[in-house]
Protein backbone atom coordinates (compact mmCIF):
# COMPACT_ATOMS: atom_id res chain seq x y z
CA UNK A 1 0.00 0.00 0.00
CA UNK A 2 1.57 3.27 -1.16
CA UNK A 3 0.91 6.79 0.09
CA UNK A 4 1.21 10.28 -1.40
CA UNK A 5 0.51 13.79 -0.14
CA UNK A 6 -1.15 16.63 -2.02
CA UNK A 7 -2.51 19.98 -0.90
CA UNK A 8 -5.88 19.56 -2.59
CA UNK A 9 -7.76 16.56 -3.99
CA UNK A 10 -10.69 17.06 -6.34
CA UNK A 11 -12.88 13.97 -6.60
CA UNK A 12 -14.69 13.79 -9.95
CA UNK A 13 -13.51 15.19 -13.29
CA UNK A 14 -16.79 16.32 -14.79
CA UNK A 15 -17.27 20.01 -15.50
CA UNK A 16 -17.53 20.93 -11.80
CA UNK A 17 -14.37 19.01 -10.93
CA UNK A 18 -12.41 20.48 -13.83
CA UNK A 19 -13.43 24.00 -12.79
CA UNK A 20 -12.46 23.33 -9.16
CA UNK A 21 -9.10 21.86 -10.17
CA UNK A 22 -8.39 24.77 -12.52
CA UNK A 23 -9.10 27.34 -9.83
CA UNK A 24 -6.98 25.49 -7.26
CA UNK A 25 -4.05 25.21 -9.67
CA UNK A 26 -4.31 28.89 -10.59
CA UNK A 27 -4.20 29.67 -6.86
CA UNK A 28 -0.89 27.76 -6.63
CA UNK A 29 -2.12 24.54 -4.99
CA UNK A 30 -0.60 21.09 -5.56
CA UNK A 31 -3.70 19.39 -6.99
CA UNK A 32 -4.69 15.78 -7.53
CA UNK A 33 -7.78 15.26 -9.73
CA UNK A 34 -9.32 11.82 -9.22
CA UNK A 35 -11.73 10.35 -11.78
CA UNK A 36 -13.26 6.87 -11.52
CA UNK A 37 -13.86 6.47 -15.27
CA UNK A 38 -11.22 6.01 -17.95
CA UNK A 39 -11.65 9.58 -19.16
CA UNK A 40 -13.12 12.77 -17.70
CA UNK A 41 -16.76 13.12 -18.72
CA UNK A 42 -19.34 13.32 -15.95
CA UNK A 43 -23.04 13.99 -16.37
CA UNK A 44 -22.32 17.28 -18.15
CA UNK A 45 -21.06 15.39 -21.20
CA UNK A 46 -24.56 13.94 -21.64
CA UNK A 47 -26.41 17.21 -21.11
CA UNK A 48 -27.66 19.90 -23.47
CA UNK A 49 -25.00 22.23 -22.04
CA UNK A 50 -27.28 24.75 -20.34
CA UNK A 51 -25.85 26.59 -17.33
CA UNK A 52 -28.62 28.63 -15.80
CA UNK A 53 -29.98 30.35 -12.72
CA UNK A 54 -33.29 31.83 -11.62
CA UNK A 55 -33.78 35.48 -12.52
CA UNK A 56 -33.56 36.53 -8.86
CA UNK A 57 -33.43 35.08 -5.36
CA UNK A 58 -37.17 35.54 -4.83
CA UNK A 59 -37.91 33.25 -7.76
CA UNK A 60 -35.28 30.75 -6.61
CA UNK A 61 -37.00 30.49 -3.22
CA UNK A 62 -40.48 30.30 -4.77
CA UNK A 63 -39.56 27.64 -7.35
CA UNK A 64 -37.40 25.51 -5.03
CA UNK A 65 -38.55 26.24 -1.47
CA UNK A 66 -36.70 23.24 -0.11
CA UNK A 67 -33.34 24.42 -1.43
CA UNK A 68 -30.49 25.69 0.74
CA UNK A 69 -30.84 29.51 0.84
CA UNK A 70 -27.06 30.00 1.01
CA UNK A 71 -26.51 27.88 -2.09
CA UNK A 72 -29.35 29.59 -3.94
CA UNK A 73 -27.90 33.00 -3.08
CA UNK A 74 -24.45 31.95 -4.28
CA UNK A 75 -25.81 30.68 -7.61
CA UNK A 76 -28.05 33.68 -8.29
CA UNK A 77 -25.36 36.21 -7.38
CA UNK A 78 -22.36 34.41 -8.86
CA UNK A 79 -23.37 32.57 -12.02
CA UNK A 80 -22.89 35.49 -14.42
CA UNK A 81 -19.30 35.94 -13.22
CA UNK A 82 -18.78 32.18 -13.48
CA UNK A 83 -19.88 32.16 -17.13
CA UNK A 84 -17.47 35.02 -17.82
CA UNK A 85 -14.75 32.96 -16.11
CA UNK A 86 -15.42 30.07 -18.49
CA UNK A 87 -15.31 32.38 -21.50
CA UNK A 88 -11.93 33.78 -20.47
CA UNK A 89 -10.58 30.24 -20.43
CA UNK A 90 -11.76 29.39 -23.91
CA UNK A 91 -15.35 28.21 -23.51
CA UNK A 92 -17.72 29.38 -26.24
CA UNK A 93 -21.24 30.45 -25.33
CA UNK A 94 -23.55 29.06 -28.03
CA UNK A 95 -26.61 30.86 -26.66
CA UNK A 96 -26.87 33.65 -24.10
CA UNK A 97 -30.55 33.45 -23.24
CA UNK A 98 -32.62 30.54 -21.97
CA UNK A 99 -35.74 32.01 -23.55
CA UNK A 100 -37.65 31.31 -20.34
CA UNK A 101 -39.42 33.82 -18.10
CA UNK A 102 -38.08 32.45 -14.81
CA UNK A 103 -34.47 31.75 -15.78
CA UNK A 104 -31.38 33.20 -17.42
CA UNK A 105 -28.01 31.75 -18.38
CA UNK A 106 -26.11 30.40 -21.36
CA UNK A 107 -25.51 27.26 -23.35
CA UNK A 108 -22.01 25.87 -23.89
CA UNK A 109 -20.62 23.03 -25.94
CA UNK A 110 -20.19 20.82 -22.88
CA UNK A 111 -17.55 18.47 -24.24
CA UNK A 112 -15.50 21.25 -25.83
CA UNK A 113 -15.58 23.22 -22.59
CA UNK A 114 -14.39 20.20 -20.65
CA UNK A 115 -11.62 19.61 -23.19
CA UNK A 116 -10.41 23.22 -22.92
CA UNK A 117 -10.21 23.05 -19.13
CA UNK A 118 -8.56 19.62 -19.14
CA UNK A 119 -5.92 20.81 -21.60
CA UNK A 120 -5.09 23.77 -19.35
CA UNK A 121 -4.84 21.51 -16.29
CA UNK A 122 -2.53 19.05 -18.03
CA UNK A 123 -0.26 21.84 -19.26
CA UNK A 124 -0.02 23.41 -15.81
CA UNK A 125 0.19 20.17 -13.78
CA UNK A 126 0.99 17.15 -15.99
CA UNK A 127 0.60 14.78 -13.02
CA UNK A 128 -2.67 16.23 -11.69
CA UNK A 129 -5.15 13.86 -13.36
CA UNK A 130 -5.51 10.26 -12.22
CA UNK A 131 -8.26 8.37 -14.07
CA UNK A 132 -9.70 4.90 -13.47
CA UNK A 133 -9.46 5.59 -9.74
CA UNK A 134 -12.22 5.18 -7.17
CA UNK A 135 -12.24 6.83 -3.74
CA UNK A 136 -13.38 4.10 -1.36
CA UNK A 137 -13.33 6.07 1.88
CA UNK A 138 -12.43 9.41 3.44
CA UNK A 139 -11.19 9.88 7.01
CA UNK A 140 -10.18 13.02 8.88
CA UNK A 141 -6.87 12.57 10.69
CA UNK A 142 -5.94 13.93 14.10
CA UNK A 143 -3.93 16.77 12.54
CA UNK A 144 -6.94 17.92 10.48
CA UNK A 145 -5.74 16.53 7.18
CA UNK A 146 -7.86 14.07 5.19
CA UNK A 147 -6.94 10.52 4.23
CA UNK A 148 -8.47 9.18 1.03
CA UNK A 149 -8.24 5.46 0.36
CA UNK A 150 -8.29 4.93 -3.40
CA UNK A 151 -8.21 1.90 -5.66
CA UNK A 152 -7.68 1.54 -9.38
CA UNK A 153 -10.80 0.73 -11.38
CA UNK A 154 -14.50 1.27 -10.72
CA UNK A 155 -17.53 -0.86 -9.95
CA UNK A 156 -17.07 -4.56 -10.56
CA UNK A 157 -13.60 -3.95 -12.04
CA UNK A 158 -12.16 -2.94 -8.65
CA UNK A 159 -11.25 -6.53 -7.84
CA UNK A 160 -8.15 -7.02 -5.71
CA UNK A 161 -6.24 -3.93 -6.85
CA UNK A 162 -4.02 -2.57 -4.05
CA UNK A 163 -5.22 0.41 -2.04
CA UNK A 164 -3.34 3.69 -2.32
CA UNK A 165 -3.61 6.23 0.45
CA UNK A 166 -3.68 9.91 -0.49
CA UNK A 167 -3.36 12.44 2.33
CA UNK A 168 -4.56 15.96 1.49
CA UNK A 169 -5.04 19.25 3.28
CA UNK A 170 -8.35 19.89 1.53
CA UNK A 171 -10.78 17.86 -0.60
CA UNK A 172 -13.46 18.98 -3.04
CA UNK A 173 -16.13 16.38 -3.80
CA UNK A 174 -17.36 17.08 -7.32
CA UNK A 175 -18.72 13.65 -8.20
CA UNK A 176 -22.33 14.77 -8.40
CA UNK A 177 -25.24 12.87 -6.95
CA UNK A 178 -26.30 9.34 -7.85
CA UNK A 179 -27.97 9.78 -11.26
CA UNK A 180 -26.03 6.73 -12.45
CA UNK A 181 -27.45 4.42 -9.78
CA UNK A 182 -30.90 3.33 -10.93
CA UNK A 183 -31.90 1.51 -7.76
CA UNK A 184 -30.74 4.30 -5.48
CA UNK A 185 -32.78 6.83 -7.45
CA UNK A 186 -35.83 4.59 -7.24
CA UNK A 187 -35.49 4.13 -3.48
CA UNK A 188 -34.90 7.84 -2.92
CA UNK A 189 -37.93 8.80 -5.01
CA UNK A 190 -40.21 6.17 -3.51
CA UNK A 191 -40.88 4.96 -7.05
CA UNK A 192 -43.40 2.21 -7.62
CA UNK A 193 -42.33 -1.12 -9.09
CA UNK A 194 -44.32 -0.25 -12.21
CA UNK A 195 -42.37 2.98 -12.61
CA UNK A 196 -39.03 1.16 -12.54
CA UNK A 197 -39.99 -0.79 -15.66
CA UNK A 198 -40.41 2.42 -17.65
CA UNK A 199 -37.43 4.47 -16.51
CA UNK A 200 -34.43 5.17 -18.74
CA UNK A 201 -31.25 6.73 -17.33
CA UNK A 202 -30.01 9.54 -19.55
CA UNK A 203 -26.59 10.05 -18.00
CA UNK A 204 -24.56 6.82 -17.72
CA UNK A 205 -21.50 8.94 -16.85
CA UNK A 206 -23.19 10.63 -13.90
CA UNK A 207 -22.33 10.09 -10.24
CA UNK A 208 -23.00 6.85 -8.40
CA UNK A 209 -23.26 8.50 -4.99
CA UNK A 210 -19.76 7.56 -3.83
CA UNK A 211 -18.68 11.21 -3.49
CA UNK A 212 -21.73 11.95 -1.36
CA UNK A 213 -21.00 8.94 0.82
CA UNK A 214 -17.38 10.02 1.30
CA UNK A 215 -18.48 13.55 2.23
CA UNK A 216 -20.87 12.09 4.82
CA UNK A 217 -17.95 10.12 6.27
CA UNK A 218 -16.25 13.46 6.92
CA UNK A 219 -19.29 14.86 8.72
CA UNK A 220 -21.35 16.16 5.82
CA UNK A 221 -25.13 15.94 5.89
CA UNK A 222 -27.47 14.90 3.12
CA UNK A 223 -30.25 17.36 2.37
CA UNK A 224 -33.63 15.78 1.49
CA UNK A 225 -34.33 16.49 -2.16
CA UNK A 226 -38.08 16.64 -1.68
CA UNK A 227 -38.68 15.75 -5.33
CA UNK A 228 -37.14 18.99 -6.57
CA UNK A 229 -34.38 17.42 -8.66
CA UNK A 230 -34.95 17.49 -12.39
CA UNK A 231 -36.90 14.69 -14.05
CA UNK A 232 -37.70 14.44 -17.74
CA UNK A 233 -40.81 12.83 -19.18
CA UNK A 234 -40.19 11.41 -22.66
CA UNK A 235 -42.31 9.54 -25.23
CA UNK A 236 -41.79 5.80 -24.98
CA UNK A 237 -42.64 2.77 -27.07
CA UNK A 238 -42.74 0.53 -24.02
CA UNK A 239 -41.16 -0.33 -20.66
CA UNK A 240 -37.44 0.32 -20.52
CA UNK A 241 -37.34 1.65 -24.06
CA UNK A 242 -36.75 5.26 -25.07
CA UNK A 243 -38.70 5.89 -28.26
CA UNK A 244 -36.39 8.74 -29.27
CA UNK A 245 -32.89 7.30 -29.80
CA UNK A 246 -29.66 9.19 -29.16
CA UNK A 247 -28.58 11.65 -26.50
CA UNK A 248 -29.60 14.79 -28.41
CA UNK A 249 -33.03 13.43 -29.28
CA UNK A 250 -33.62 12.29 -25.72
CA UNK A 251 -32.84 15.80 -24.46
CA UNK A 252 -35.26 17.30 -27.01
CA UNK A 253 -38.01 14.86 -26.08
CA UNK A 254 -37.61 15.77 -22.44
CA UNK A 255 -38.68 19.33 -23.19
CA UNK A 256 -42.26 18.32 -23.92
CA UNK A 257 -43.26 19.60 -20.49
CA UNK A 258 -44.41 22.84 -22.11
CA UNK A 259 -46.55 25.60 -20.63
CA UNK A 260 -50.14 24.47 -20.14
CA UNK A 261 -49.52 20.74 -20.47
CA UNK A 262 -51.55 18.23 -18.47
CA UNK A 263 -50.01 15.06 -17.03
CA UNK A 264 -52.30 12.04 -16.65
CA UNK A 265 -51.30 8.71 -15.10
CA UNK A 266 -51.99 5.26 -16.54
CA UNK A 267 -55.34 5.12 -14.75
CA UNK A 268 -56.51 8.39 -16.29
CA UNK A 269 -56.05 10.46 -13.13
CA UNK A 270 -54.68 13.94 -13.66
CA UNK A 271 -51.62 14.82 -11.61
CA UNK A 272 -51.94 18.32 -10.23
CA UNK A 273 -48.88 20.53 -10.28
CA UNK A 274 -47.71 22.41 -7.20
CA UNK A 275 -47.84 26.21 -7.61
CA UNK A 276 -44.04 26.45 -7.66
CA UNK A 277 -43.51 23.43 -9.93
CA UNK A 278 -42.80 25.45 -13.08
CA UNK A 279 -40.56 22.76 -14.62
CA UNK A 280 -42.94 19.85 -14.02
CA UNK A 281 -40.34 17.94 -12.00
CA UNK A 282 -42.52 17.36 -8.94
CA UNK A 283 -45.41 16.18 -11.10
CA UNK A 284 -43.02 13.69 -12.71
CA UNK A 285 -42.01 12.37 -9.29
CA UNK A 286 -45.71 12.03 -8.41
CA UNK A 287 -46.17 9.96 -11.57
CA UNK A 288 -43.21 7.77 -10.57
CA UNK A 289 -44.85 7.04 -7.24
CA UNK A 290 -48.04 5.95 -9.05
CA UNK A 291 -48.10 3.90 -12.23
CA UNK A 292 -44.81 5.20 -13.61
CA UNK A 293 -46.26 6.04 -17.01
CA UNK A 294 -49.18 7.91 -18.49
CA UNK A 295 -49.57 10.64 -21.07
CA UNK A 296 -48.81 14.31 -21.61
CA UNK A 297 -51.60 16.37 -23.15
CA UNK A 298 -50.33 19.52 -24.87
CA UNK A 299 -52.43 22.53 -25.92
CA UNK A 300 -52.30 23.22 -29.65
CA UNK A 301 -50.82 26.68 -29.15
CA UNK A 302 -47.51 25.28 -27.82
CA UNK A 303 -46.81 23.00 -30.80
CA UNK A 304 -44.82 25.73 -32.55
CA UNK A 305 -42.68 26.57 -29.50
CA UNK A 306 -38.97 26.15 -30.23
CA UNK A 307 -36.98 23.91 -27.90
CA UNK A 308 -33.58 24.56 -26.40
CA UNK A 309 -32.15 21.42 -27.97
CA UNK A 310 -33.49 22.27 -31.44
CA UNK A 311 -36.73 22.01 -33.40
CA UNK A 312 -40.23 22.60 -32.12
CA UNK A 313 -42.64 20.73 -29.88
CA UNK A 314 -44.47 19.60 -33.04
CA UNK A 315 -41.22 18.14 -34.43
CA UNK A 316 -40.67 16.05 -31.30
CA UNK A 317 -44.27 14.81 -31.28
CA UNK A 318 -43.94 13.73 -34.93
CA UNK A 319 -40.62 11.99 -34.17
CA UNK A 320 -42.16 10.18 -31.20
CA UNK A 321 -45.13 9.01 -33.31
CA UNK A 322 -42.77 7.77 -36.03
CA UNK A 323 -40.79 5.82 -33.42
CA UNK A 324 -43.93 4.13 -32.10
CA UNK A 325 -44.57 6.03 -28.90
CA UNK A 326 -47.67 4.60 -27.22
CA UNK A 327 -50.71 6.79 -27.71
CA UNK A 328 -48.83 9.52 -29.59
CA UNK A 329 -51.07 11.51 -31.89
CA UNK A 330 -51.88 15.01 -33.06
CA UNK A 331 -55.53 16.02 -33.14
Amino acid sequence: MSSTHRAVAVVGAGLAGLVAATEAIEAGADVLLLERDREPRGATADSAGWIWRYQDLRLARACAPGGDPAVQHAVVEGLDDDLAWLERRGARLEATSTGRAFTCGARVDARRTQAVLLDAIERARPDALRTDTTVESATRLADGRIELRTRRGSGASLGDEPIEVVVVDHVVFAGGGFARDFERIARHAGASSAAREWWVLRAPNAGDGSSMDAAVELGGQLVPAGGECLVRLVPSAGPGDDAVPGREQLVRAGELQADGHVLVDADGREIERSPHDWSGAQAAWALARRSGHGRIELPAQVLGVRLHAGGTVRDVVHAAIADGAQGGRLQ
